[in-house]
């Protein structure tokens, strides 16, 4: 002991100290849980509450021997339907230098649980019609699903931008799907590609055509194998060749002359919509195109029948089945005696009175034309 005024130790025999007594006691810690939500279907909810009233810079995380209080919504059941609501309240918690206070409570109120709609990816071969769009659904609690989800309403798919079948191949198209309802579950979704694929194949024949030397040259047709309904060919491009004997170079303009020839269809020209990258593959068959020979009749005309001591009048004929290019130069004529009348033949014409046949024969053609170009000429 220290004396401030007038003393001394040494006035005193004897000093004896004797100790007094006092204690710390725990500071009082507040426990209050927070107003919650707890997802519809959940087993074990974590509820946490705020602490509050520790000294200093204690915290939880510091605080010698601490141990959290727990909390708990009563009654709780995890099939509990959305808006119902619970009582939170909490208890225990220890700490070497804090108590707690666990008297407040909150509520819990149950909400919906997350539905994810995952639209199912899809294909489609160019110029099909849309398929049926479909999605699969995760997130389903309590053993639930589409079929016994209270209040449930499927959601709808559709596809962006819009299908039909004349969108191209390679088109980027989304499938997305939206809405859908139920008591205890709320919706997203997550999209998927419809991939519209090409045709394999898309066959384009030339049909077979036989004509007679002499008439115009037909039409040319196709058929196609592979085409799209929603399609058209407008227009194709036809190459002559010969075949076999018969010799003519490749040529978009059509043989005249008999023999036989290969007409390959090229370059096809789509309507609308329609393009050949539609396809994979296209494929041009040759079809046959024949001209046959003609039949040519020469007949030679009668000639007015001359007065003995005049000369008989120049031979001359008609035709049929002429070609309108072909021109004939020159036939040889034959006179023969008949009846009683005895002469020839002969190229020369009788100058004596009697019964007279006239024949031609050996026709010379002149123009674009050689006696090959007939099967039969008749005179």
């Amino acid at each position: 002991a220290i004396f401030s005024v007038d003393g001394t130790a040494a006035k005193y025999a004897t000093i004896t100290y004797t100790p007094g007594y006092f204690s710390i006691t725990k500071k009082a810690l507040t426990v209050t849980p927070n107003d919650s939500n707890i997802t519809y279907g959940t087993t074990t909810p974590t509820l946490t509450p705020t602490i509050t009233g520790f000294a200093g810079s204690d915290t939880a995380a510091n605080s010698a021997s601490y141990a959290a209080p727990t909390c708990s919504a009563t009654s709780y059941s995890r099939s509990a339907t959305v808006g119902t609501t619970f009582t939170i309240s909490c208890s225990g918690g220890t700490s070497a230098n804090y108590s707690f206070t666990t008297t407040a409570t909150a509520i819990a109120t149950i909400t919906k649980a997350p539905l994810t709609v995952v639209a199912e990816a899809k294909s489609v071969t160019y110029g099909s019609n849309l398929p049926s769009l479909s999605f699969v659904i995760n997130g389903w609690v309590n053993s639930e699903s589409a079929a016994t989800a209270a209040g449930y309403a499927a959601p709808t798919c559709a596809v962006s931008p819009s299908y039909t079948t004349t969108t191209a191949a390679g088109s980027s198209i989304s499938i997305t799907c939206s809405g859908g309802d139920a008591t205890n579950y709320s919706f997203s979704s997550t999209s998927a590609a419809l991939t519209i694929n090409k045709i394999s194949t898309l066959g384009i024949t030339a049909a077979n055509q036989t004509i007679t030397y002499g008439a115009a040259t037909p039409t040319n047709s196709i058929t196609a194998t592979g085409l799209s309904a929603s399609d058209g060919i407008s227009s194709i491009t036809y190459t002559y060749t010969g075949t076999g004997s018969t010799t003519y170079a490749s040529s978009t303009t059509a043989p005249t002359l008999p023999g036989t020839y290969l007409v390959t269809p090229s370059a096809a020209i789509f309507t609308g919509s329609g393009s050949a990258s539609n396809y994979n593959t296209i494929t041009y068959t040759a079809g046959s195109f024949t001209i046959n020979t003609a039949t040519l009749v020469i007949t030679a005309a009668s000639p007015t029948s001359p007065v003995y001591g005049t000369a008989v009048a120049a031979a001359s004929y008609t035709t049929t089945g002429l070609n309108a290019s072909d021109v004939i130069s020159s036939v040889t004529y034959s006179y023969v005696g008949t009846g009683t009348t005895s002469y020839g033949p002969s190229a020369t014409p009788p100058t004596a009175v009697g019964e007279y046949s006239i024949t031609p024969s050996a026709a010379i053609f002149s123009v674009d034309g050689t006696a090959a170009k007939y099967a039969t000429i008749t005179y």
